[in-house]
């Protein structure tokens, strides 16, 4: 047992040490050392002793069992210590072996904590005359091979129908043209979409800057896509229906394999330097303002109607593209159709996406995705799922009538012998086709547009 006065236990922070170590010949041991040849029983004495009186100093047995005891103290505290570190050691390998066994038996598509139900718009409509560059109005961000076509349409759409609702023509002539760093060329047809709007393919961060825009007076959307069809639609048309490759399997995993895992993710950040792809999927979803789900298109497009406050006939549309058909190649001032590959699923296609090269190969689109169909479900039940319900149905009811009237009634860019039709029903390009007619089923279901 330790001693409980301070002056003993200095004593005993200095029983290993020589007497030669200190100046004044003085030898500290203990109060139950005794001097083995006098037998001195006098505390004051034992305590204290010179070289002259101990030539011959020999340690008694209380000493020796003492120092026995101190040793083996040592010695097990030793090896103590070394049973802890190979512990440690063993724990580490057997915690990274663990890890390593988690990772694979843990899907890589997991959603960290960042899906959010988005917020109603509670501002003045974003809605500013064309030529006010990219930090006011309606910005849609159009990443490849997700409807995109589709959806640029319906982006123009409801520029083209709240900008005659809110006069902004008048505005655009009133108001002289504000001077930005960015200005935007304007790109749109003959049919102007009267608020200012952008619906092109591009780099979000370098060539749009929307990370700078002026949050109060501009609403920023997007889709995205499934990873894996987000993968294989790229296939089909870029490799097979442009390029006029054939369906082999070493070449389709080849291909794939150089696909960007992180394609949509890296096409949505508006800054470039996020260090993970967990701090970029965060970063993407403070930064907009609705993203959809391909695979949930209506759905998607009910919640974007209910957040902005608009009415069914804004998000009525005629599909850009059919697969097995023809699509629009548009480069610069040249226009070409070419036909399209209907997509099919080969065994070997399926048995490689379901594997863990793939599924690790695109975790981070994976990520994201996982986290907007949540943020898209919370956003739903914070719409109220009730409402939300009836809003579906009348705009399913809606398209069901659009597609009955206005399909054979469209002209699109391609004919369905595949040749160019220039004079059409777009607003431009393969964007918003059949626009007059869906103006006409809008009016019929009593939403007409405010003249």
């Amino acid at each position: 047992m330790a001693p409980s006065s301070p002056d003993r236990h200095k004593r005993y922070s200095r029983l290993d040490s020589s007497p030669d170590e200190f100046p004044d010949h003085k030898v500290s041991f203990g109060a139950e050392v005794r001097d083995a040849e006098q037998g001195i029983a006098d505390p004051q004495e034992d305590l204290v002793g010179t070289k002259e009186d101990a030539p011959a100093y020999r340690p008694g047995p209380i000493r020796c069992a003492l120092a026995l005891i101190l040793c083996s103290v040592a010695v097990l505290g030793t090896l103590k210590g070394i049973a802890i570190h190979c512990s440690r050691r063993h724990d580490s390998d057997s915690s990274s072996g663990t890890a390593n066994a988690i990772k694979a038996e843990t899907p890589v598509h997991v959603a960290i904590n960042a899906s959010r139900a988005y917020d109603v718009w509670d501002k003045p409509f974003p809605c500013y005359p064309f030529d006010r560059s990219y930090y006011e109005g309606m910005f849609y961000a159009k990443v490849p091979k997700t409807a995109s076509s589709t959806l640029s349409g319906i982006g123009l759409r409801i520029a083209h129908r709240k900008g005659r609702e809110l006069n902004i023509a008048d505005q655009q002539q009133q108001q002289p043209p504000q001077k930005s760093k960015k200005k935007k060329k304007h790109s749109h047809s003959k049919h102007d979409a009267l608020c200012n709007v952008e619906v092109k393919h591009g780099d979000v961060a370098d060539e749009f800057h929307y990370g700078l825009r002026n949050r109060e007076r501009s609403f920023l959307w997007s889709f995205v896509r499934d990873p894996t069809q987000h993968a294989l639609s790229h296939y089909y048309y870029t490799y097979i229906s442009r390029s006029g490759h054939k369906i082999k399997e070493d070449s389709f995993k080849t291909w794939l394999l150089d696909y960007p895992g992180d394609f949509q993710m890296k096409y949505l950040q508006l800054h470039k330097e996020y260090k993970t792809a967990d701090d970029a999927v965060l970063g993407i979803m403070d930064g907009y303002n609705f993203i959809g789900i391909t695979e949930r298109l209506d759905e998607s497009l009910v919640v974007l109607q209910m957040i902005l406050g608009l009415d069914v006939g804004d998000i009525l549309y005629l599909s850009a593209k059919q697969s097995g058909g023809y699509a629009l190649v548009s480069n610069n001032s040249t226009r070409r159709c070419i036909a399209t590959e209907h997509k099919r699923m080969e065994p070997f296609m399926d048995e490689f996406f379901e594997s863990s090269e793939w599924t690790s190969h695109v975790q981070d689109d994976a990520k994201l995705y996982d986290v907007v169909n949540r943020s898209l479900d919370l956003t739903i039940e914070k719409l109220g799922r009730s409402e939300f319900e009836s809003k579906l149905q009348a705009f399913q009811d809606a398209l069901s009538l659009v597609q009955e009237r206005c399909t054979e009634r469209t002209v699109f860019p391609c004919s369905p012998d595949g040749e160019y039709i220039g004079k059409n029903d777009c607003y431009k390009l393969d964007m918003g086709c059949g626009y007059p007619c869906l103006d006409e089923v809008a009016s019929e279901l009593s939403i007409s547009v405010k003249e």
